[in-house]
């Protein structure tokens, strides 16, 4: 019988791992800054062609990647997908390669793993990572305020034109319906992401809006949106929780 290798003989590090001066900042990944273009994301995250080539893939990324492509291109799949992690458990990586395959399917070429999956063409893409949406100020984006993940969402999938479908709502803090989401969402690929949705709706709780708060809205708004999702045969909505579970989990609406 063959002996067996140490595993230091076997397994290949990759090389921003092996750098003697590595930044602690290639061990952690937030899905904001990274959607929103931060120059202090690492290089490696950032650009969709290293993040896989330094990506493993494993059975369930691949299999996730599949399901949101396949909605995408309007060939099935499940509208709402759930990201259930424990503390560390590569959510936001996930959540990264798939605003990087949405955006950028070419660069899925660098995976065998991604042979065959569905293109979906151009994908319109709408991040939210609640560690970065102030509950009082909102978040601004090419000259417009958005007060609300709803107004958020419509900018960032549709620009001055689509958040015109729902500035009212925004405005007043007040989720708009399912109706007014699938008209926003149309006949297009749209991929939404939402992160850390728990820590915006802590701070969300003391906004008061009406006879209630902005936390009751978004939690309605998160109601009404995996409903339009469901109706909508190109839309993905995508949000992660944390969990005591021992390994990632998918679970759709």
């Amino acid at each position: 019988m063959a002996a067996t290798k140490p595993w230091i003989e076997s397994v290949h590090l990759h090389a921003d791992v092996l750098k003697e001066n590595a930044g602690t900042d290639i061990f952690a990944l937030d899905l904001g800054p990274l959607a929103d273009g931060s120059g202090a994301v690492a290089p490696v995250y950032r650009d969709a062609e290293s993040f896989f080539r330094a990506s493993y893939v494993t059975t369930g990324l691949k299999s996730l990647l599949d399901e949101v492509l396949k909605r995408l291109a309007g060939k099935g799949g499940a509208p709402v997908l759930k990201l259930m992690t424990p503390f560390g458990g590569g959510k936001s990586h996930v959540m990264a390669a798939l605003l990087h395959a949405a955006k950028n399917y070419k660069a899925l070429t660098v995976l065998p793993e991604a042979k065959g999956m569905p293109n979906p063409g151009a994908v319109r893409v709408a991040v939210i990572d609640g560690q970065f949406f102030n509950a009082q100020q909102g978040k601004e984006f090419d000259g417009m305020r958005t007060l609300t993940f709803w107004g958020w969402i419509a900018v960032k999938l549709g620009g001055k034109a689509a958040f015109e479908l729902v500035r009212a709502n925004d405005e007043a803090r007040v989720t708009p319906g399912a109706d007014d989401l699938l008209k926003l969402f149309g006949d297009q690929p749209n991929l939404i992401l939402l992160d850390e949705v728990l820590e915006h709706l802590i701070n969300a709780g003391g906004v008061k809006v009406e006879k209630t708060d902005l936390r009751e809205q978004t939690l309605t708004f998160l109601t009404e949106l995996t409903v339009a999702a469901a109706n909508a045969p190109r839309t993905v909505v995508v949000l992660s929780l944390p969990s005591s579970q021992p390994r990632e989990t998918m679970r759709s609406r």
